[in-house]
Formats: C-alpha cells, sequence, structure tokens
C-alpha cells in the first residue's frame, strides 16, 4: 500500500448502464486520473488494482476503458494489469486542435 497526503489521484468504475441506454450492467467502465508530479511512482497502478478488486467484489465480469494510443505510458499499465486492446475508435480533434486515436481496452474478470 502506498500512502500519501493529499490527493495525487482518482479512478472509478461505473456500470456501463450508468450512462448510455441499454448498457450492461456487469461492466464496468473505468475512469482514472493521475496528477501529472505524481506519475511513474506507483500511484496508477494501486488506484486501478484496487478498482479492479472493487469490480470483482461488485459483480462485474469485465472492465472496459478508453485511451488515446499516443498515452503509451497508461496503456503499458492498462497491459501490464491485464487489459488487452479491442478497438480502434474514430480519431478525434481536442480542444487544443491536436488529432488523436482513441482505442478501447477490456480486463475480464
Amino acid at each position: 500500500m502506498i500512502e500519501h497526503e493529499g490527493q495525487v489521484g482518482s479512478a472509478e468504475a461505473y456500470s456501463d448502464s450508468f450512462c448510455r441506454p441499454g448498457g450492461s450492467e456487469l461492466i464496468g467502465i473505468l475512469g482514472m486520473q493521475v496528477k501529472r508530479e505524481y506519475r511513474r511512482n506507483g500511484y496508477g497502478f494501486a488506484l486501478l488494482s484496487a478498482v479492479i478488486r472493487h469490480c470483482r467484489g461488485a459483480g462485474f465480469n469485465s472492465v472496459g476503458l478508453s485511451v488515446f494510443k499516443s498515452n503509451t505510458a497508461a496503456r503499458s499499465l492498462y497491459k501490464k494489469l491485464g487489459f488487452t486492446w479491442v478497438e480502434d475508435l474514430p480519431p478525434c480533434k481536442l480542444p487544443c486542435g491536436t488529432a488523436e486515436q482513441p482505442i478501447k481496452m477490456r480486463l475480464a474478470l
């Protein structure tokens, strides 16, 4: 367990049905972020591990997420914990004008 005073980031998983009609109650959708100054210190691994444990306990059969293909550090973390590529999503343009390629990943529980 990593201890730290103050917030280093956050992670959550909510049911796929929470925000889209017809979504599954058994699929968790991951949202996660770690403050830039705390990255590469194990906090992301600890946060994600805790969310995965929670999802198993909540009865989800998988956890899905979207991540930009260019975010190699996050993709590496997800792969380390067993997430696999599912599909490329349609390219998008960020408000700053940068073009990005999001991908979908999933972890079977």
